[in-house]
């Protein structure tokens, strides 16, 4: 079940009016079908990332639920938007594989790369999807797991400052962790072509 632009439009307008009505500086939990929008807006594409983050269709799915519990328990201020979604996403990645006692996926599968190479589902991205493309999905993914994170949220469209607030770190750190990414990719590239 899929939602237009004008039922996002409709809810959305209904939130505010509610949060204004109880009061702006009160917090406002999300209604049933406030949290079915954002589900529908962002369930897909934060399991994929999940996925590419932790290399296990298992565990990403269960840290994908949690950021889901977390933002249908929670009380908000706003609407839920993109950038609190990959936030929480990578807050539940993050405290899954701090419970693993290790912070690097390693060498990820086939799979993984395939499903990093694709942004959004669709029959025009899956035609672009060509060897270079899935070969570059590959090297991130050996990439150590901040250096990784970065990359991904950048392969989503993500703006620097969009990212360091995602990961609540300085943007100048986004930069650098982007710069010590591009060296070894370029430094992997080389050695393989």
């Amino acid at each position: 079940m899929g939602f237009d632009s004008l039922e996002f439009s409709d809810i959305f307008r209904r939130f505010t009016e509610r949060a204004k009505r109880e009061g702006e500086a009160a917090p406002t939990r999300l209604n049933e079908a406030e949290f079915h929008l954002i589900y529908n807006l962002y369930g897909a594409q934060l399991m994929k990332f999940c996925y590419c983050m932790m290399g296990n269709w298992g565990e990403a799915e269960e840290v994908t639920h949690d950021a889901f519990i977390k933002v249908f328990s929670g009380q908000w201020t706003h609407f839920p938007d993109k950038g609190l979604m990959y936030r929480l996403a990578t807050q539940a990645c993050i405290s899954q594989l701090r419970k693993r006692r290790h912070t690097d996926v390693g060498y990820l599968d086939d799979e993984v790369a395939e499903n990093m190479a694709s942004n959004e589902p669709g029959p025009e991205d899956e035609a672009l999807i060509d060897e270079r493309r899935v070969e570059l999905a590959r090297l991130i993914a050996r990439l150590p797991f901040q250096e990784r994170t970065v990359m991904l949220l950048i392969w989503r469209g993500f703006t620097r400052g969009e990212i360091a607030d995602i990961l609540g770190i300085d943007p100048r750190a986004v930069s650098s962790r982007r710069h010590r990414a591009y060296g070894k990719l370029r430094t992997w590239l080389d050695i393989e072509v």
